[in-house]
């Protein structure tokens, strides 16, 4: 953090937050650490930076500033002496130049003297060997004299500044004297705010070997600790009893009891209702379902009688079962107890039981399923043993599938819970038991005491030689095969996709300028442009509108797909662009996008020339005997009207074009200008149809109208006669053609 002297923004904003929280009223004194590693300059030297900032000013009244002492010449005398002698090249004036450089340029001096002394003496460049040539220095530095002692610690003095609370000066007021280490009064006290130095420190604190007195007794820490075990262990028992309490409570209350009741059940079957809710109608364990549990019937062999007053001895039986949490393993919710019924809620699982799901003949189950359940089965079994309960009565009516096809195991504990309970169980005789597992049903599976269960669960590695069989196994198998197939089938779209979008790039091509398509296809955006050498094509069909009145649409449609395929080809063999057409509007220009210098009028020009001669073979289709004529303007006019800046351009290229004066015209926008006819080129042998003549007078557009009538009226005749003619004699047809019906 630089001094605030020389520019340190960040200190002075922390001088002005202290002042602001009161820790520069005296009792706080602070030390800048950047100022020790240079020599300041003091003498008769104002800072600037408190005249315009009484805070910081008052908040500096508080910072005594250590500086190395350097004597009558400071470190702008001595840059201002090495910029004169020219050692210092450069227009930066000495205030404008950290003092820090001057210890820089100390340090690089001094460590070049005690390499040159370790390199005089023999000894190889190292750390060690260059600080052992450290000792007894003495020479000149930047602005003060640097010196060390024979185990090469520095020997500079140091200066301790000051202000006087008012002006913009530090004053010396004590010096620091290094080589008998002392501090030596300069005449000048200290200026403190508020007049009073800050209190000080314990002498204590500063003895490693002295115990600080006046704060709290060591017997007083020790009862304290005690009292604060004591109160831990306090509240530990009481957070146990509280908690204790609590499990207690929750068997019949909360989310989380285990004790549930009729009004926690959601009925799957909507024919049950509370009044027909019987232990008959809950054995086949499929009824009721609370929020997602299922409710099944405990054995019946069960005695019940004992079960409120026992409860305080089975929690912790109940809590362990409900902690178990596994796949393959059935979640344990808790025990149903009303309506004089008592059962056990258990999660529900959509799919019943595995006996019932191995009974549907409708479900067709092939080995990868089947050795998936069976591994579902001995990874819950193994979880069970795992956690020290032994089932004892496995059997496929408590094995229970959920909907993602996903074995869990139930019924598991309830030989401890029974044992907890007291209650009474009558073991058949051997040989009952195996006559019923011989031969059911009704399906029997024999209780196994706990102590009698084995310790640990069979593995069978030969299930599916030995390989992961489940049900996520074989769905992934057909994903990766679907994966595949869908690769060919994106890689097909994909193709499709490129084709499609080749033909919109290229219909975007023929819609805009090549460079404006590229732009818009890369998102950019795009700039107008500024072309000064282009020369413009416009054309269209004389009397058009007279010739769309007497065709029909698809006629008219047909006469302008015709005529502009062929000028369209035509432009293929020129240096132009097709701008646009608007019914028989034809505009094209040259010069733009792709500048050509002086060269855009000749290539309109000869443009306009093949044009013009491929118009004079041209026949519409429904009028083949009507002559087409268009109107070409190189700018405006009848033919090829031609502008006075297009002939200077045309005649300036000295290619021979034929240029014929037509005389005053008056052009909109720009009045009476002199314009010309092009009719041809030297070296241009392709037919050009002859213009009508046009004198002066006429009423072109009627004249027009009615030659068009007039040949379109003779061709109708001859259409009509000719139809006749095939039909038989007009007179045995009884029918008479006048000419005005025509």
């Amino acid at each position: 953090m630089h001094s605030v002297l020389i520019g340190g923004e960040e200190q002075a904003t922390l001088l002005t937050k202290a002042l602001e929280m009161g820790l520069a009223d005296g009792r706080y004194v602070f030390v800048p650490y950047d100022t020790l590693l240079y020599s300041l300059p003091y003498q008769n030297n104002s800072f600037n930076v408190f005249d315009n900032n009484s805070k910081l000013q008052e908040a500096y009244d508080a910072v005594l500033t250590i500086t190395l002492e350097s004597g009558e010449r400071t470190f702008y005398d001595a840059f201002r002496e090495a910029k004169e002698s020219g050692e210092i090249t450069g227009d930066l004036e000495a205030t404008q130049v950290s003092p820090l450089f001057g210890t820089i340029y100390d340090a690089i001096y001094f460590m070049a003297m005690a390499i040159d002394s370790a390199q005089r003496k023999g000894v190889r460049n190292s750390g060690a060997n260059i600080a052992e040539h450290t000792k007894n220095f003495s020479f000149p530095g930047f602005s003060y004299w640097v010196e060390t002692d024979n185990c090469g610690k520095g020997l500079s003095n140091y200066v301790i500044l000051d202000t006087d609370g008012r002006g913009n000066q530090l004053f010396p007021t004590h010096l620091v004297d290094m080589s008998s280490s002392s501090v030596k009064s300069l005449g000048r006290a200290f200026h403190f705010p508020g007049g009073a130095p800050p209190k000080p420190d314990s002498s204590c604190w500063f003895d490693p070997d002295v115990l600080c007195t006046g704060g709290i007794e060591p017997i007083v820490m020790i009862l304290g600790v005690m009292l604060i075990f004591a109160l831990v262990l306090c509240a530990v028992g009481l957070a146990s009893l509280i908690r204790h309490r609590i499990l207690n409570s929750q068997l019949f209350r909360g989310p989380n009891k285990i004790i549930l009741t009729l009004d926690d059940l959601v009925f799957i079957n909507p024919e049950l209702h509370k009044k027909r809710l019987t232990l008959d109608s809950l054995t086949d364990a499929n009824s009721v379902a609370a929020d997602g549990r299922s409710l099944k019937s405990v054995t019946r062999s069960f005695s019940l009688k004992s079960t409120a007053a026992t409860h305080e001895t089975s929690n912790v039986a109940l809590y362990e079962m409900k902690d178990l949490r596994h796949e393959n393993v059935n979640l344990f919710l808790g025990f149903f107890s009303d309506c004089g019924i008592f059962a056990i809620v258990t999660e529900y699982c959509s799919r019943g039981s595995l006996e019932d799901l191995l009974r549907n003949e409708d479900m067709k189950l092939d080995w990868m399923f089947k050795s998936s359940l069976v591994m579902d089965l001995i990874k819950g079994i193994r979880y069970l043993h795992h956690r020290d309960f032994a089932h004892g009565r496995l059997k496929s009516r408590n094995c229970v599938v959920d909907g993602r096809f996903v074995l869990k195991i139930t019924d598991y504990g309830y030989n401890e819970l029974l044992e907890a309970q007291k209650c009474p169980y009558i073991q058949p005789p051997p040989e009952e038991i195996i006559k019923k597992v011989k031969k059911p049903p009704p399906l029997c599976r024999p209780n196994v005491a706990p102590e009698l269960a084995p310790l640990e669960c069979i593995q069978f590695k030969t299930i599916n030689k030995g390989k992961k069989t489940n049900i996520i196994d074989s769905m992934l198998r057909m994903l990766e095969q679907y994966s595949s197939n869908l690769e060919d089938l994106i890689r097909e779209r994909t193709e499709e996709l490129e084709i499609e979008k080749q033909k919109t790039e290229k219909l975007l091509s023929q819609m805009l300028p090549p460079s404006v398509a590229e732009a818009l296809k890369t998102g950019g955006t795009v700039e107008p442009e500024y072309f000064d050498q282009v020369t413009i094509y416009f054309s269209d069909i004389v009397g058009f509108t007279t010739i769309s009145a007497l065709s029909e649409p698809i006629e008219v449609v047909d006469l302008l797909n015709d005529l502009y395929t062929l000028f369209d080809a035509v432009l293929g063999n020129h240096d132009v662009y097709k701008v646009e057409t608007i019914g028989d509007a034809y505009m094209v220009a040259s010069g733009l996008p792709k500048r050509n210098g002086n060269k855009h009028a000749a290539e309109i020009a000869n443009m306009s020339l093949d044009i013009l001669s491929s118009v004079g073979t041209f026949k519409m289709r429904h009028m083949p005997d009507i002559p087409l004529r268009i109107r070409i303007g190189l700018h405006t006019a009848y033919r090829i009207h031609v502008s006075q800046s297009t002939v200077d351009t045309l005649r300036s290229l000295n290619e021979g074009y034929e240029i014929v004066p037509r005389g005053k015209t008056e052009l909109k926008g720009k009045g009476v200008e002199d314009t010309y006819w092009l009719v041809g080129k030297k070296g241009f042998l392709k037919p050009l149809p002859k213009p009508p003549e046009i004198k002066p007078g006429y009423n072109w557009p009627d004249v027009l109208t009615r030659k068009l009538k007039s040949v379109l009226r003779d061709t109708k005749r001859t259409l009509t006669k000719a139809t006749f003619k095939e039909l038989g004699s007009m007179k045995e047809a009884g029918i008479s053609i006048e000419e005005d019906e025509i």
